[in-house]
């Protein structure tokens, strides 16, 4: 990705959470945002009824207003990227993987 793009993702990530209240703040200075639809997303079941209960989605910006979005599960960091489908593809990847180990004995 160019960083012209980058830059317009970041933006529109910026724009989506100014109504949005800070969940935390790293210690580096970094503010961190639950995106809730993101988080519903993920929580609840897909259509083979496979859910992340566990799982919540962020947008965090850093000090030099970088931004970005990530899936968190278990404290563990998922996915990071720029673009709101591509969080939610990783969360229908993770939920397919689950159903189909769900088959196996």
């Amino acid at each position: 990705m160019d960083l012209l793009a980058q830059r317009m993702l970041e933006t529109k990530l910026k724009e989506f959470i100014k109504d949005l209240p800070v969940d935390r703040v790293g210690p580096d200075g970094t503010k961190w945002y639950i995106d809730p639809y993101g988080t519903d997303y993920a929580r609840n079941p897909n259509s083979a009824g496979v859910r992340m209960p566990r799982a919540t989605v962020y947008i965090f910006v850093k000090t030099d207003g970088a931004a970005r979005m990530c899936l968190i599960e278990d404290d563990i960091n998922r996915f990071e990227g720029f673009q709101v489908h591509d969080v939610g593809r990783e969360i229908d990847r993770i939920k397919n993987i689950r159903y189909i180990n769900s088959f196996k004995g």
